[in-house]
């Protein structure tokens, strides 16, 4: 009974009420995760009161279902989660099959913890929104807002874009290591 009401409350928890031991603590985790109700939040709050534990799952994977070529509707929920994670953690976010706009790239631009951004347009005839413009706007924002200072890897594809100008684009990226186009 304990473990169910520490499970159905464990958003209104903080990390200094879970840290005195891994051993309860992890009875809590495994409840959450076995049955498929450990959210972002509740993750969150064990990596913060757990952060060197080995026996907890240090990668979150969110799937958010949505139909392929529908526009990126839950984006900005998604930047408001991530960005309100410490800096300790790095996220990856793998867009496929969704029409992007220039809207949805300067979502992007307020993610302080990507790591890495895999973008993919869907394949069919679905419109495209994104132009060499839209590129050049989109490097520019990362410019001003000094954005991306973590993201190591980027991936754009199926998008009708000149190879030019993406490369032009990724090139203001500071901590860019690898692009695939």
């Amino acid at each position: 009974m304990a473990m169910r009401s520490c499970a159905w409350n464990i958003n209104h928890f903080e990390p200094s009420a879970l840290q005195y031991d891994w051993h309860f603590a992890k009875m809590i985790y495994d409840h959450l995760e076995k049955n498929q109700n450990l959210t972002a939040n509740a993750w969150s709050l064990f990596q913060q009161a757990f952060p060197g534990e080995q026996e907890l799952n240090h990668h979150h994977l969110i799937r958010i279902p949505a139909r392929h070529g529908q526009a990126a509707a839950e984006l900005p929920s998604i930047q408001q989660w991530l960005s309100q994670l410490p800096f300790s953690h790095l996220s990856m976010l793998n867009l496929q099959g969704l029409c992007l706009r220039i809207s949805d790239l300067m979502v992007l631009t307020n993610l302080p913890n990507l790591g890495v951004l895999l973008l993919r347009h869907p394949h069919g005839n679905f419109p495209q929104d994104l132009d060499d413009k839209s590129m050049r706007d989109w490097s520019r924002a990362v410019q001003e807002k000094s954005a991306f200072t973590r993201l190591r890897m980027v991936g754009i594809h199926h998008f009708s874009l000149s190879f030019e100008a993406v490369l032009k684009c990724l090139a203001s990226y500071p901590a860019l290591r690898l692009c695939t186009v």
